[in-house]
């Protein structure tokens, strides 16, 4: 169905040839009225459709938080698989190592329908990130929709190939990094809808630590405990893609939260969290006002 979709989205083209022949035909005003307001939906149809997913543009965001001064380099949600028109990974770090960001996080859903068979030849360009990179795994990545399981669960495959190609996954993990002299704790957890992420992990590290929280979804962040939410100096996460289809009011209704996000920064009960708003497409493969991007996160400590 999502492959019919895809495809059949090419018949635009005639339709719009259809609708600008028969428009020098029309007479009556209403008429033509009615069949340019037919040519500039279907105009908007293949900007969204042919144009603005094979957009990626670089977003600068400036935040203070309780870590050393760095720069971060933040992609999500490119949703390899079924479609075919997101942007390729290659044009993604070739953007991120124009930058050069002092570390780079991925926060989850790499495939869309993916076949693991696909997996090398559609992330092959990762390998060639400059900076330390650390990832972990979305719900697409695990199969797992809002309502259950519908994809198949690639993550054991995909968290070996990037390991391989140089990119740590996290997995309920912790991990660091080392800035100027100074340990950077990485929390890599599980997906919140999975319901395996382990919010304990929090537990682990002190607000004496530098600590970062990768967490896909960002719901996750009203699970951390009370007593432990404080150690996490910035929570980094993906998800929504903004709204993708970015239909003024409609698409609130289609971020997949069942909290109040975006994209952005927020601040969840003083935790700071920055939401990426992806590259890729799930649902259609439209994207409409939420241009694809990689998000550079300059830390001003």
């Amino acid at each position: 169905m999502r492959a019919f979709i895809f495809y059949s989205s090419y018949l635009v083209f005639p339709i719009l040839a259809a609708e600008g022949y028969f428009l020098f035909k029309l007479k009556s005003k209403k008429s033509r009225i009615i069949s340019i307001a037919l040519i500039a939906a279907s105009l908007l149809f293949v900007y969204a459709r042919f144009i603005e997913p094979n957009i990626l543009v670089v977003k600068h965001q400036q935040i203070e938080a309780e870590l050393p001064s760095m720069k971060i380099a933040v992609f999500s949600d490119m949703h390899y698989g079924v479609y075919k028109n997101a942007v390729s990974i290659e044009r993604i770090v070739e953007k991120v190592n124009q930058e050069n960001p002092d570390v780079v996080f991925i926060p989850g859903d790499f495939a869309y329908y993916l076949k693991k068979d696909d997996i090398k030849k559609v992330l092959a360009g990762i390998s060639k990130l400059k900076a330390p990179a650390f990832a972990i795994i979305g719900n697409h990545d695990l199969g797992v929709s809002r309502d259950g399981k519908e994809e198949d669960d690639i993550s054991v495959e995909l968290k070996e190939f990037l390991e391989d190609a140089g990119v740590r996954v996290l997995k309920n993990e912790i991990d660091e990094f080392e800035i100027s002299g100074d340990k950077i704790k990485i929390i890599g957890l599980d997906d919140f809808w999975s319901g395996d992420a382990d919010y304990d992990l929090l537990k682990k590290v002190s607000q004496n630590d530098y600590t970062i929280v990768l967490a896909h979804n960002p719901d996750a962040v009203y699970e951390f405990s009370k007593e432990s939410r404080n150690n996490a100096d910035l929570v980094v996460s993906g998800h929504t893609h903004g709204g993708q289809i970015r239909i003024p009011i409609l698409y609130k209704l289609a971020i997949p939260t069942e909290h109040d996000f975006d994209h952005g920064l927020y601040n969840v009960d003083g935790v700071k969290t920055y939401i990426t708003p992806g590259i890729g497409m799930t649902g259609l493969p439209l994207r409409f006002l939420m241009l694809p991007r990689v998000d550079i996160i300059e830390v001003k400590s």
